[in-house]
C-alpha cells in the first residue's frame, strides 16, 4: 500500500456513486484484503446491520454487545479474531471502527491472509475513516445507508426526528458529548442539540408535549426558532425567549415544550442556564452525584409574554453533565415500578469511566429493557464531559 492510498481510496469514493463503495474498497486494497464488509449501526445502536447492495434477501445483523464488530464499535478500537477452519488457521478478520470525529457508524471489517502489523492497521485504520466521512456525506443525496441501518421502518415522526438531530456525538479537547433517543423508530417529541464554537459550546434538551407527528413538528419548531436565534447572535435567555414566542403564535397556547437550555465557555467552564420547565438535570463530579437544581421558568408555548432567566452555572475540571426527558425516569416494567433516579445514579457510577457515547446508548437500553420494550414515553439523554 502506497503512502497515499487512504487519498487515493477517498477520491474514489468521492467519484464513484454510493452502490459501488465495497468495489473501491476491494480495487484498492487488493494485496492484503480477500474480502471486505461494511457493517452500519442501527438507529437504535443495539445491532450492526451490514451493508448489502445485491437484490434480495436481508443477511443477518450482528449485536454491538457481542465480540468481533460489535467490539470494535464499542471500544473504538481496531479488533483481530482468527478464522479457522478444520483447526487450521486461514486467516484473519480485521474489524475497524468507522466513525467521522466522535459519532459512531459502523465497522468496516477486512479479511487478511495474516496478522496484520502495527503499520497495516493503522493505514486501514485510515481507508476505514475515509469510509466515514464518505458514508456522511452520501446522506444527503442517497437513500441506501439510511435504509440499510434500519431494522423496521421509521414511523413518521421518527423520520421528522432524526432528520432534526444533530450529529449524535462530539469529541473534542475540552468537551465531549454523546446523545440519545429511544424508541428510535418510534420517537415524537424529544430533542436534543448542540452547537460546538470558537468560545464554548451550547446545549439543550427538550420534551415537546404529546405524541406522534404533531409533537414532532412542534419539537422541529422550537428546535429552528433556537438554532434561528442563537445564529443571530442572542443571548440564551433570548434563545428561550424566541422558542417561547415561535411556539406561542403557532400553537395559540394550546401546546407546548419543556427543557433545559446551557451555554458554557471553554476556557473556564462558566456559563448559563435557562430551565423551561425541566427539572432532569444531573452532575457527576468524582464519584459524588448531584442533582442540578435550577429555578424553572414556565414552559414554552404557554404565554405570549413569558421572560425567562439566564442562571450562572459552572463546570469544573473532569465534570459530567446528563440531561435526560422524563420518558428516563418514568419508563415502567410491567409491574409498575418506574426506572427512578436510583437506578440512573447507579448508572452513571457504574459508566463513570465511559465515554458518552456509551453512557447513552448503555442508558437507553437498559430504560427500554426495564420497561419490557414498551415505553409510554420517549427516553432521550445527553451527557457532556468537560475537561480543560
Amino acid at each position: 500500500m502506497s503512502d497515499d492510498f487512504a487519498g487515493k481510496i477517498l477520491q474514489a469514493l468521492d467519484q464513484r456513486p454510493p452502490h459501488e463503495l465495497l468495489d473501491v474498497l476491494a480495487e484498492h486494497l487488493p494485496t492484503v484484503v480477500g474480502t471486505s464488509r461494511l457493517w452500519l449501526a442501527d438507529y437504535e445502536e443495539a445491532t450492526l446491520e451490514p451493508l448489502d447492495f445485491a437484490e434480495g434477501g436481508r443477511q443477518p445483523s450482528t449485536s454491538v454487545d457481542g465480540p468481533g464488530a460489535g467490539r470494535a464499535f464499542r471500544e473504538q478500537q481496531p479488533v483481530i479474531e482468527e478464522i479457522a477452519a478444520g483447526g487450521v488457521e486461514t486467516g484473519v478478520s480485521l474489524h475497524l471502527p468507522v466513525t467521522m470525529r466522535a459519532e459512531r457508524i459502523g465497522v468496516l471489517e477486512v479479511v487478511l491472509a495474516e496478522r496484520p502489523d502495527a503499520r497495516q492497521v493503522d493505514r486501514l485504520a485510515m481507508a476505514a475513516t475515509a469510509v466515514a466521512y464518505t458514508v456522511t456525506a452520501a446522506r444527503r443525496y442517497t437513500d441506501t445507508f439510511e435504509l440499510a441501518r434500519r431494522r423496521r421502518e421509521l414511523e413518521l415522526p421518527a423520520e421528522m426526528q432524526w432528520e432534526l438531530l444533530p450529529v449524535l456525538a462530539h469529541d473534542g479537547p475540552d468537551f465531549r458529548l454523546a446523545g440519545s433517543v429511544e424508541p428510535a423508530y418510534d420517537i415524537g417529541g424529544d430533542n436534543f442539540d448542540y452547537s460546538v464554537e470558537v468560545s464554548g459550546v451550547a446545549f439543550s434538551l427538550s420534551d415537546a408535549m404529546g405524541h406522534g407527528t404533531r409533537a414532532a413538528m412542534l419539537s422541529n419548531l422550537a428546535v429552528a426558532a433556537q438554532r434561528n436565534a442563537r445564529r443571530h447572535g442572542d443571548s440564551l435567555r433570548q434563545q428561550v425567549r424566541a422558542v417561547n414566542t415561535a411556539v406561542h403564535d403557532s400553537f395559540g397556547g394550546e401546546m407546548f415544550i419543556t427543557g433545559v437550555f446551557l451555554q458554557v465557555e471553554r476556557r473556564t467552564g462558566r456559563g448559563w442556564v435557562v430551565n423551561a420547565g425541566h427539572s432532569l438535570f444531573w452532575r457527576l463530579r468524582g464519584d459524588q452525584i448531584a442533582h442540578v437544581a435550577v429555578p424553572p421558568d414556565l414552559p414554552a408555548g404557554l404565554f405570549a409574554q413569558t421572560e425567562y432567566t439566564a442562571h450562572p452555572f459552572e463546570m469544573a475540571e473532569g465534570d459530567r453533565i446528563l440531561l435526560a426527558s422524563d420518558g428516563v425516569i418514568e419508563a415502567t416494567d410491567p409491574e409498575g415500578e418506574q426506572y427512578g433516579t436510583d437506578r440512573l445514579r447507579a448508572h452513571l457510577l457504574a459508566c463513570a469511566n465511559d465515554p458518552p457515547t456509551e453512557v447513552v446508548r448503555r442508558l437507553t437500553t437498559a430504560v427500554k429493557d426495564h420497561a419490557r420494550g414498551h415505553l409510554a414515553d420517549d427516553a432521550t439523554a445527553l451527557c457532556v464531559d468537560y475537561r480543560r
